[in-house]
């Protein structure tokens, strides 16, 4: 692909070439004269996507066991931070968007109805963590580079716990129901 042309201020630095042509203006040159301001940049296109998951026991790190949550919708943002495409994640969780002009991108989750977001950036292993912000659902700017893909952006939802209020805040007839409830279970 080639780049956009005419892109920033220095006419020695940009592409010259029609996006659709491949073709530069018509240019003439006088006898001895040399012109080296006149070239065609080229990329390929970059990809990123990954994974949405359950995390059932809440820990921000994807186990063995937590299923893909599907149709979550998963935005892709611009480096000043308008969306440039949205897809939602297929039945195991995982989603892509391709054919990305290189350049910096920041990718936000919507929460399911229900759910809350995992621990940011736990563990060790950038693949197996969860990427989203646990307010804002987006991952913070990254940076795709001519060809690249990086598939390594990922979310965690969990539901969370039931807030059960302590037996000494119930009173003793309360106490004595949450205590029967447990022995159901």
């Amino acid at each position: 692909m080639l780049h956009i042309d005419r892109q920033g201020g220095d006419d020695a630095l940009d592409s010259d070439a029609d996006t659709t042509t491949g073709q530069t203006a018509l240019t003439t040159l006088t006898s001895g004269e040399n012109d080296v301001t006149w070239d065609g940049g080229l990329f390929d296109y970059a990809s990123l996507g990954d994974y949405v998951w359950e995390d059932l026991n809440a820990d921000g790190i994807q186990d063995v066991g937590e299923p893909g949550l599907a149709n979550v919708t998963v935005n892709l943002l611009d480096g000043s931070g308008n969306v440039v495409d949205s897809t939602l994640t297929d039945g195991l969780g995982n989603y892509l968007f391709s054919d990305l002009i290189p350049g910096q991108y920041e990718v936000e989750f919507e929460l399911l109805t229900g759910y809350v977001f995992s621990p940011l950036n736990i563990g060790g292993d950038p693949l197996l963590d969860s990427d989203a912000n646990l307010l804002t659902g987006r991952t913070g700017l990254l940076t795709l580079a001519s060809g690249q893909i990086d598939l390594s952006w990922d979310a965690g939802m969990t539901v969370p716990a039931a807030a059960i209020p302590e037996p000494a805040t119930l009173g003793l007839l309360g106490a004595a129901l949450l205590a029967l409830r447990k022995r159901r279970r």
